[in-house]
Parts: C-alpha cells; sequence; structure tokens
C-alpha cells in the first residue's frame, strides 16, 4: 500500500501540470550474470519544469539455488527554490556528509534504505531508514549538519543519533577552516559514543603553505580505536592512530624537491606506521628519483614521456616499462625480489579491453584476468574474467575464479 501511494504521488507530480510544460525521460534497462547470481534492473528517468526530478525502478535478484527477489527502487528531487531542496529516496544512493571523518557514505544502503532530506541554505537535516552499521546491526538515523561562511572562514557542525534493535549510538563533529591565498589550516574534532555509552574521540588538524616556490603542509592527528566512519562501508581515516604528517615541495630552477615524513603509532604505543621519502624531479628531462626509507627500503628511477614510462628499483630488484604500439598499450613489469613477472595488455578504441596475466617463479602460481566494454550510444556490453590486481603485483594468486557478464540499454 505504501508503495502504491508512493508511485500515485509521482504519477500526479508528473501528469497534472499543463501540457505546454517540457518533460524529459529516460528508461535503462540492465541485467548481471555473475559468480553469485543473476540481477537485473528496469528503471525510469524524468524531470517536470526544473525543479521535479524523480527515478522509478524494479531490482530483481536471483542466485543459483533458485532463491529470488524483488525490489523497488525509487527517488524524487524537488526544488520549491534556489535555496532549498526536498529529497525522498528508496534502495537509492543517499547522500554522503562533508564533514572530515566522512560519518556517512552515500553507496552504503539496503534495498529497505529510505531517505528523507530537506537542505535549506547551509543547513541540512535528513532521516535514514534501515541502513546498515557496519555489520552489526539495520538501524535508523537522525541527522543534523549546518555550515557558516565568514569572509575565508567556514565553520561546520554535524551531529546523528542512530538506533536499532542491537546497536544505539551518537556522533558529533565540530569543524573549522580558513583559506587565504598563502595558506589553509583546518580543524576537526569529532566524538562518538557507542551503546555501552564509552565515548571515543577523533581529532585531525592541519597547516598548509601555499608558496610558489615552497609549499607544504603540516598534520596532527589522534583517532581512538572506537572512533569510525560509522556509516560508511570504508573507514575514510584509520582508527587507533596518532602523530604527524609532513610534506613539503620546493622548486629549484627546473629540479622539484619533494619530501615526505610521517610519525605515526598506535595509541598505545606498540605500532609504528612511519613514512619517509625524498623525490627529485626534473620535469624538463622527464626524469625523477625517489629514495623510500620507509616504511620499506627502496631506491627508484623513473622516466615518463609521452606514452613511454620506465622505472627501475635498483634496491629491490624491480623494473617496468609501459609503451603503445599502435593502438595497443603494453605494461611489462619483473619483480626480481619475489621471483613475479606481470604483463598488461590493453587498448582505449571504441571496445576498450584489458588483459593481465602473473607468473611466480618460486611458488609456480599464475593468475589471469580480463576485461572488455563495449560501448554504443544508448548501449553497453561488459564482460570480467577474473579479479583486477589494481596494478599490485603480489596481489590476486588467491582469489577464487569469478566471472561477470552485463549489459545496459537506455531509451
Amino acid at each position: 500500500m505504501y508503495r502504491h501511494g508512493v508511485f500515485l504521488i509521482l504519477f500526479l507530480l508528473v501528469f497534472s501540470a499543463p501540457l505546454t510544460e517540457a518533460k524529459a525521460f529516460t528508461g535503462l534497462i540492465s541485467g548481471t550474470v555473475e559468480t553469485e547470481g543473476i540481477a537485473n534492473l528496469l528503471s525510469f528517468e524524468g524531470n517536470h519544469f526544473s525543479s521535479i526530478n524523480f527515478e522509478l525502478g524494479l531490482e530483481s535478484h536471483l542466485d543459483y539455488e533458485g532463491y529470488h527477489k524483488h525490489n523497488p527502487r525509487w527517488a524524487l528531487n524537488l526544488k520549491p527554490s534556489k535555496n532549498s531542496e526536498i529529497t525522498i529516496k528508496r534502495n537509492h544512493e543517499h547522500f554522503t556528509s562533508p564533514d572530515t571523518f566522512r560519518l556517512i557514505k552515500d553507496t552504503n544502503f539496503l534495498s529497505k534504505t529510505r531517505l528523507y532530506s530537506l537542505r535549506y541554505g547551509g543547513i541540512h537535516g535528513a532521516i535514514l531508514k534501515n541502513v546498515p552499521f557496519k555489520s552489526l546491526d539495520s538501524v535508523d538515523v537522525l541527522y543534523l549538519a549546518g555550515n557558516i561562511e565568514i569572509n575565508s572562514a567556514s565553520f561546520r557542525v554535524t551531529e546523528l543519533k542512530y538506533a536499532g534493535l542491537k546497536e544505539s549510538g551518537s556522533a558529533r563533529v565540530l569543524e573549522m577552516k580558513v583559506d587565504s591565498e598563502l595558506m589553509a589550516s583546518s580543524v576537526a574534532m569529532g566524538w562518538q559514543e557507542d551503546t555501552k555509552g564509552d565515548v571515543s574521540k577523533g581529532f585531525i588538524s592541519e597547516i598548509a603553505l601555499k608558496g610558489k616556490k615552497l609549499n607544504g603542509s603540516l598534520e596532527w592527528r589522534q583517532i581512538h580505536p572506537g572512533f569510525r566512519s560509522p556509516f560508511s562501508e570504508n573507514e575514510k581515516h584509520a582508527k587507533n592512530r596518532r602523530g604527524y604528517h609532513l610534506t613539503h615541495n620546493a622548486f629549484v630552477g627546473n629540479l622539484k624537491i619533494s619530501a615526505n615524513f610521517r610519525r605515526h603509532q598506535n595509541m598505545e604505543g606498540t605500532r609504528q606506521y612511519n613514512q619517509h621519502s625524498w623525490t627529485i624531479s626534473a620535469k624538463d628531462k622527464h626524469t625523477e628519483v625517489e629514495w623510500r626509507l620507509e616504511p620499506t627500503t627502496a631506491f627508484i628511477l623513473r622516466y615518463e614521456k609521452d606514452k613511454i614510462r620506465i622505472q627501475l628499483d635498483a634496491w629491490n630488484a624491480s623494473l617496468r616499462y609501459a609503451n603503445r604500439y599502435g593502438g595497443l598499450n603494453y605494461d611489462l613489469r619483473a619483480d626480481g625480489k619475489h621471483g613475479i613477472f606481470r604483463w598488461q595488455l590493453g587498448s582505449g578504441q571504441k571496445v576498450r579491453w584489458r588483459a593481465i596475466g602473473k607468473y611466480d617463479l618460486n611458488k609456480k602460481r599464475t593468475h589471469h584476468s580480463v576485461f572488455v566494454i563495449y560501448e554504443l550510444d544508448k548501449a553497453t556490453f561488459q564482460l570480467e574474467l577474473g579479479k583486477y590486481d589494481r596494478g599490485n603485483i603480489l596481489a590476486g594468486f588467491h582469489d577464487s575464479p569469478q566471472f561477470c557478464i552485463s549489459w545496459g540499454y537506455e531509451f
């Protein structure tokens, strides 16, 4: 009954205005066949005037054991005035909170997740129903944030409360940023209280120099073990960390000299997460030298011009050569320390594709993956075999076989 009522409201909003008003409608039908099962989506999008946008859709999922489910998907966006916006959604990407700790991420939702949102000027209030709270619970969230700008300074306050069957708590973030022509600074302080009443804190402060000959930044952070990005699939900042991070760039003639120095540890002081490296770049010569001392030692020489890329790490006996021959891109890598060879071929023409192969000499193991996408004006076909290693020469050897075939057509 509730779903039918929403569809009726959308229908009336779209078709009750005079016929002389311009309307635009688009549709999408897509499908996926992958290792876990089969999924399909049929959706319609439209706008009426410039202030009403809507989307209606239906998703279906079928696994290989015969279990299937259908979920409605819809969104309605209204802009009554220049400074106001009303949004209602179900089973849809919602919003990402702009605070430093990213309390909420738009892709964190379930098929039953709903959003009721109101924005007016610098104030944003929202209610999220049935949002996943990590893997612990599904909760309801009350969110309120306000932002004020005074000359070059901005102040933001964010507060949320959540409650579910097993978990409940609250979070608050206070932020201040000052930005000028030569310098920028920011401070973010956060407090979170969990179901047990335990309070965790997060603090990040940064100052940056924006000079033409010398620039850099200095950051200090202290994030307790229990402080997290509660409604995001991944943490934006690693928890249980404290310490400082210094970076700087100096320009001397045609040279750029960069330094990266980080001293991080856990709150107990038993683990270190340090970084220390120096880089000298000569852009007119297309060359760069990096000397890395922490967390691992490396001495890397790089040359990059047009499509050619050469990288040699003499310390770790690794070599990379990438180039383009005609319409073919190729990338060859060798890691002598681990005894691994990796090749990658690809093309960026109308049919885009990428093929990767790796071989481990020491452990006699292999890894392969293939990606192909064919795009027309309104249609797309995509094939994936294996899992992309994201350029990490050590990754992927233990991945289980997987595939994904997907397609889409807009009308």
